[in-house]
């Protein structure tokens, strides 16, 4: 019984570390309440370090891990705003200025 749990044991812990990670893109355009595109906002996934920012059209891409994370928007002289991805791919969002 030993033997079997032995050799069982790492085959199972192998599987394990090389399981696919299921990930996805959420892509969208960030602007102000005119409209405008909003280059330079920063995008954070909620809780953790993954993030990018607009580029000069007010488009990004970002990489995420879990359907039910939440993106967080900011910028300076902007509103912060949080939405949830909700299984989206496709988010824009306007962002009044302060």
């Amino acid at each position: 019984m030993k033997r079997i749990l032995l050799f069982v044991a790492p085959i199972v812990l192998i599987m394990l570390a090389f399981r696919p990670v299921r990930s996805f893109t959420v892509s969208g355009i960030v602007s102000d309440e005119t409209g405008s595109p909003l280059p330079g906002v920063t995008i954070v996934v909620k809780g953790t370090r993954t993030g990018v920012a607009a580029d000069a059209s007010g488009a990004y891409r970002i990489i995420v891990s879990n359907s039910s994370d939440v993106l967080v928007f900011s910028g300076a002289g902007l509103e912060t705003k949080e939405e949830k991805i909700n299984g989206r791919t496709t988010i824009n969002v306007t962002l009044k200025r302060i």
